[in-house]
């Protein structure tokens, strides 16, 4: 089972959360959500790898 997270919307968001969900359609807010995150990470100068991808960071020393 995929760990869960609760996220509370504030009363002034919830058209705006109710307008993703509908436009994530079968994807989901989860699947939604993850993209930001990794946008975010990104625009943050960090590197946000995909699940079960080692970071680059990981070996330096095996990348001859």
């Amino acid at each position: 089972m995929a760990p869960r997270r609760d996220i509370y919307v504030g009363e002034d968001d919830v058209a705006l959360w109710e307008k993703a969900e509908q436009l994530a359609g079968d994807e989901g807010l989860a699947e939604l959500l993850a993209e930001a995150l990794r946008s975010y990470i990104q625009d943050h100068g960090e590197v946000a790898t995909p699940p079960g991808v080692a970071s680059p960071n990981v070996f330096p020393d095996k990348l001859d």
